[in-house]
């Protein structure tokens, strides 16, 4: 139990060295996550809107198992227009 807790531990710091800057460290993670994207989002055109343009760390990274397979429920729709003007949806 003592390992497992460890390895977690250094795993997640292992981490930090691509937000601070280390491009291999970077890079490999941004390879996990293409690879997870594809394997969980089948629809090419889902895909394409949910890829980064973006370095990743950039924004918050989300660790979920959920998210993307909610995103392919049937109820589900995914909007990435813009948002022009959060103030008119405040009423």
């Amino acid at each position: 139990m003592r390992a497992f807790r460890q390895f977690i531990f250094w795993r997640q710091e292992f981490r930090v060295l691509g937000f601070l800057g280390n491009r291999f460290v970077r890079g490999k993670a941004t390879e996990i996550a293409t690879h997870h994207l594809k394997k969980q989002i089948s629809d090419p055109q889902l895909r394409a809107v949910l890829t980064l343009n973006y370095e990743l760390g950039c924004k918050r990274v989300l660790v979920s198992d959920g998210y993307y397979p909610s995103l392919t429920e049937r109820n589900v729709e995914l909007v990435s227009d813009a948002i022009a003007n959060s103030a008119s949806t405040a009423s």
